[in-house]
């Protein structure tokens, strides 16, 4: 069984970049919060076209968690590793999520964390993490978001969902932009952000 090591450091600096060379709105925001705005499908694609060129075996997934408070909202993220095996998934657009508890781009109480390295069968660990840090940080003054009040169990139940093999299934990178852009991004991304072993 493959192992797949992720340099966050290393990713995040390339995927900043190389946003900053696309033809997209995001490539106007400034570079230390470019991950925080960005959309999944855009940075999703460039790493999934990364680990092509790299022989590792990357596939894109979308969720559809249907989120009783967000019913439409879709997320794409990609599953590294060979298929049916234990995926390993490499989020660099989750920090959208903690908008539900009120903690936006903007403030200084963001996670340093850009990009969540978890196996899909240890999410757990990974998930508390973020309930947790949702909870502790959240906007308390700004009751208007759905998670602004809930008990981390529940934000963490939320999380889950989004992540959820059940609830996804395999994407191709559409419209064509994403997939365009997903090109352009993927040669700013240093050699060995991601490996296999």
């Amino acid at each position: 069984m493959s192992n797949i090591e992720v340099d966050t450091e290393k990713l995040a600096y390339g995927l900043k970049r190389g946003i900053g060379h696309t033809k997209t709105i995001f490539s106007y925001g400034a570079y230390n919060s470019r991950l925080r705005w960005t959309a999944c499908g855009l940075v999703s694609a460039a790493i999934n076209v990364y680990c092509q060129q790299q022989d590792i075996p990357s596939q894109v997934m979308i969720a559809e968690p249907r989120l009783r408070f967000d019913p439409r909202m879709r997320h794409v993220y990609p599953a590294l590793g060979e298929q049916g095996q234990d995926p390993t998934i490499v989020d660099a657009s989750y920090s959208q999520f903690l908008g539900y508890v009120g903690i936006n781009a903007d403030r200084s109480t963001f996670p340093k964390e850009e990009i969540l390295v978890f196996k899909l069968s240890e999410s757990d660990l990974t998930l508390n993490w973020l309930a947790d840090y949702a909870v502790k940080h959240r906007g308390q003054s700004e009751p208007q978001f759905p998670l602004a009040k809930a008990e981390p169990d529940v934000i963490k139940g939320h999380f889950t969902k989004i992540w959820s093999a059940d609830n996804s299934q395999p994407w191709r990178p559409i419209p064509y932009e994403v997939a365009v852009d997903g090109q352009t991004v993927a040669p700013h991304i240093p050699p060995g952000a991601i490996t296999l072993h």
